[in-house]
């Protein structure tokens, strides 16, 4: 009787002790369970939204589509007025505040000031952001990802072909490049000239002109933007980047002049909705041909480099008779366009393509950045059954 009679006024006072560090941990913590709380709200808005369009492909086509084009074109009006990327301007604002934030973190930790509800005020900061972050790149654009294909929106039907066919269509491409090629203007050195302002500007008049015959690209864009840290960007392999998060279309002006228009119009094709890689290249072939001769060639030239490719890897035998039927000119610009490449190499490029396999990956795009070449196959389509 003894021992249990103390055992009880133990747990008697185990629990008044107990509830008196929580009131005071939820007192000294407030505003940190508050932000938890906001945090798992966010996650799950975004889970009910993925759950809501999984599997239904035609849903988010319907629904999701034209209320990302909406919003993304409204975002990216408010940074237009800036000719760079202005998300480059808030990731080094938020650089900076980092490293200010682990600068008096480390300092109170040496110095032993640093108190426990400090260290989670901030852990639960941190997962407010990241869960915002998350809802708004679903929210705004990410489950475009999971929409109909770009062929189901054109009316094309994307199937195995024969090598025969592959030859007939790169034969196509390669006449269309050798007669552009002639058309474009150059600078002294004999190089494609290319303005990037005006290829932007260009861009949004033939995204307009497009959107007379394909209802996909029927909407208001923004104009392209270039990237600040363009020769960063270079040496890691990129050309171009989408951000959704402030809807801007960027491209690296490091970039082989004869890429720049295709790029422009590839990373807006993006801002439409058209998230997939090899879609948004195909996109860009598309709207490039609604251009002058100089956006007509970049168009040319994506999909002339893609299907060079194609045929070395599935008719190595047929490449040198194929390669044959380039003019001068656009194989000098072939060449300079490696040159280019070759400046830029780096183990960065590397690590660069590693994560944007994995993210691809990620995104429902199982071969990653092999996905970017399948734009061939609708080029296929589109030349051997649309016309």
């Amino acid at each position: 009787m003894f021992f249990a009679f103390n055992k009880k006024v133990y747990h008697f006072q185990c629990k008044v002790c107990y509830n008196r560090i929580m009131k005071e941990f939820l007192k000294k913590n407030r505003t940190s369970v508050i932000l938890l709380a906001v945090a798992a709200v966010i996650s799950s808005a975004a889970a009910v939204l993925r759950l809501i369009f999984r599997g239904r492909p035609d849903a988010v086509t319907e629904y999701f589509l034209p209320f990302s084009q909406d919003v993304l074109y409204a975002v990216g009006r408010l940074w237009q007025w800036v000719p760079f990327t202005f998300t480059e301007l808030l990731v080094i604002i938020g650089g900076i505040g980092l490293i200010v934030l682990l600068i008096i973190t480390l300092t109170r930790a040496i110095r032993r000031k640093t108190k426990l509800f400090w260290l989670i005020r901030t852990l639960s900061i941190a997962l407010v952001a990241a869960s915002a972050l998350y809802l708004m790149f679903y929210g705004m654009w990410g489950e475009n990802y999971y929409s109909t294909t770009l062929a189901e929106k054109l009316g094309l039907y994307s199937h195995e072909r024969s090598v025969e066919d592959l030859i007939t269509v790169t034969n196509i491409v390669i006449a269309r490049s050798n007669a552009f090629a002639a058309q474009v203007e150059r600078d002294g050195t004999g190089q494609v000239k290319v303005k990037f302002a005006d290829s932007a500007e260009k861009a949004v008049d033939a995204y307009a002109l497009a959107g007379k015959d394909y209802p996909i690209f029927d909407h208001p864009v923004n104009r392209a933007k270039y990237l600040l840290s363009s020769k960063l960007f270079s040496y890691m392999g990129i050309s171009g980047i989408f951000i959704p998060f402030t809807a801007e279309s960027n491209v690296s002006i490091t970039t082989p002049p004869v890429d720049i228009s295709a790029t422009i119009c590839h990373e807006m094709a993006h801002s439409l909705g058209i998230a997939r890689e090899d879609e948004a290249n195909f996109a860009s072939y598309l709207v490039c041909g609604y251009g002058d001769a100089e956006l007509k060639y970049s168009g040319e030239m994506l999909a002339l480099i893609y299907c060079l490719n194609s045929v070395y890897s599935s008719a190595r035998d047929r490449y040198s008779e194929t390669y044959s039927s380039l003019s001068d000119i656009v194989r000098n610009d072939l060449k300079y366009r490696n040159q280019i490449l070759k400046q830029y190499e780096s183990p960065l490029e590397k690590i660069a393509t590693k994560s944007n396999h994995s993210y691809l990956r990620a995104m429902g795009q199982d071969d990653g950045v092999k996905s970017y070449g399948r734009m061939v196959d609708l080029l296929l389509a589109y030349y051997l059954d649309n016309n």
